[in-house]
């Protein structure tokens, strides 16, 4: 219940404090922690040979998702576009998508070992693939609400 008040001399409104609060995320997607999957992103070497960095993700929007580059191997520049990328879900499913650096951030952890979250946007992603991105989303804050509850 929102009050009528004065803070400062000026017209402000007041409210008393719940005693309990749920968390919202500002963004455009609902965002959710992942157990640990791995990401498999196709490179190509120096002298035109495949190869393959695996990653492992942090968590996973319809956007896009964060992945940890425990070994710092991949180029983290705003901007570079990784194609072909194979996300193994834990449900086991797989999804193919073009991963899109939008933002990277370095840590150490405590034992000085050092590496790289790096935030990347789903580019190109078909609609199907939207949708199973969603279930599994939906799937997975079921199973860690459940478990939350002791179910």
């Amino acid at each position: 219940r929102l009050e009528g008040s004065l803070h400062d001399g000026k017209n402000a409104f007041r409210f008393n404090i719940p005693s309990s609060l749920i968390r919202l995320q500002r963004r455009e997607n609902y965002r959710i922690r992942t157990p640990r999957t791995s990401v498999h992103i196709p490179l190509e070497g120096e002298a035109g040979e495949q190869r393959s960095v695996i990653t492992y993700m942090y968590d996973i929007s319809v956007g896009g998702i964060c992945m940890l580059d425990e070994l710092m191997q991949l180029d983290d520049a705003y901007g570079r576009l990784y194609e072909n990328c194979r996300i193994t879900l834990s449900d086991r499913s797989v999804i193919v998508a073009n991963l899109l650096v939008r933002n990277s951030q370095e840590s150490t952890l405590p034992n000085g070992r050092k590496f790289r979250r790096i935030g990347c946007q789903f580019e190109g992603m078909s609609n199907q693939t939207r949708v199973n991105v969603q279930r599994y989303i939906t799937n997975l804050e079921r199973e860690q609400n459940a478990r939350g509850m002791g179910m």
